[in-house]
């Protein structure tokens, strides 16, 4: 099976230049979508058909120059764009990398390094969108529970707080985004002492943490709500710590469970003509359902655990796994993707 041919869209004012270009392309097996004298026209051209990568040059004449173009192209488009260029100036480089191009290759060009640049470009480009695939799907996934959590970064700052948090605390999206996590998020004990919440020492052991104490937070108008918290280290697909999740839950509206809780545990009784154990609180997975057991340090499914820890108040904390998942899925989609598509070519073929 033949790889597919990466379609290349040339934008040189030059013609002579163009056509060499075209044709150092075709020999090394990708295919000339397209050659096009300005950045106007260029992006006429790609509204009809996308290509997977432009050379552009810089220097092209008319009102729209290569850089102007290049934004354009990539904001809207998100196609990678190498620029092709004789200067290499200071001022020419500085602007150049405003418009973030994936390689940037001086003139006259040769064979060699115009291939390797548009191999890493194709690259980079591919690593990026799979990133912000990723990005969207956890996004997603975090807005999905419906109990209070944010995200900390490695500095310490909060760089994502979903609905619950934000109505638990009293803090707009706009406001709380950015600023220090230890700032804007005070607890304190029932003697109204500050009580520090270990998000260094989280990150430093790279562990999960719950703080099951009579905690209150102090949260903006001074209203106090009491609650508990759990942290969780998140780690990209090669183990380097990116930042906490933290996830709390309001303490106090657990008390109006307790009837139906009770209720619960009555007719368990019943049913399983036996004694209950019980336990004050445990941690449910939100994505997988995988009930924590503290004193195994295990993950179980629910329906085992249920019938030997009903009495209990449950609060979300991703578990080590789907933490894994979260980052490292994407990756396995794309991978069965890729099969899918060459099984399909060698069909056709």
């Amino acid at each position: 099976m033949r790889p597919s041919k990466k379609k290349i869209l040339v934008v040189e004012d030059e013609s002579l230049i163009a056509a060499e270009l075209a044709e150092s392309l075709r020999e090394s097996g990708y295919k000339v979508s397209g050659a096009v004298p300005s950045g106007s026209k260029a992006i006429q051209f790609i509204e009809e058909e996308i290509p997977d990568l432009v050379l552009m040059d810089i220097g092209l004449q008319g009102e729209m120059d290569g850089i102007h173009a290049s934004r354009e192209i990539q904001d809207t488009f998100d196609v990678p764009v190498v620029f092709l260029t004789s200067h290499s100036d200071k001022k020419t480089v500085e602007r150049a990398k405003e418009a973030d191009p994936f390689g940037y290759i001086l003139k006259p060009v040769k064979e060699g390094d115009l291939m390797a640049s548009i191999e890493f470009a194709l690259h980079n480009h591919r690593k990026e969108k799979e990133l912000k695939q990723n990005e969207k799907w956890f996004s997603s996934a975090l807005k999905s529970i419906g109990d209070p959590l944010m995200i900390v970064d490695p500095h310490g700052e909060v760089t994502f707080i979903n609905r619950a948090a934000r109505a638990l605390t009293g803090w707009k999206k706009s406001e709380i985004l950015g600023q220090s996590f230890k700032k804007i998020f005070q607890v304190v004990d029932d003697n109204d002492k500050q009580i520090p919440v270990p998000i260094d020492n989280t990150m430093h052991k790279g562990t999960s943490l719950v703080m099951k104490y009579n905690l209150v937070l102090s949260s903006r108008g001074n209203v106090k709500v009491p609650l508990e918290i759990s942290l969780t280290c998140i780690q990209d697909p090669k183990k380097n710590i990116i930042g906490v999740l933290v996830m709390f839950r309001n303490a106090s509206e657990s008390s109006g469970t307790m009837e139906g809780r009770e209720k619960l545990l009555s007719n368990l009784r019943t049913l399983f003509g036996k004694d209950i154990k019980t336990q004050k609180s445990m941690l449910l997975c939100p994505i997988c359902k995988m009930v924590n057991d503290e004193k195994e340090d295990t993950w179980n499914q629910i329906e085992y655990y249920i019938s030997q820890h009903t009495d209990s108040d449950l609060s979300h904390c991703i578990c080590p796994n789907c933490t894994k998942k979260v980052f490292l899925n994407v990756d396995e989609m794309i991978r069965q993707g890729v099969e899918k598509s060459q099984k399909k070519l060698e069909d056709e073929e």
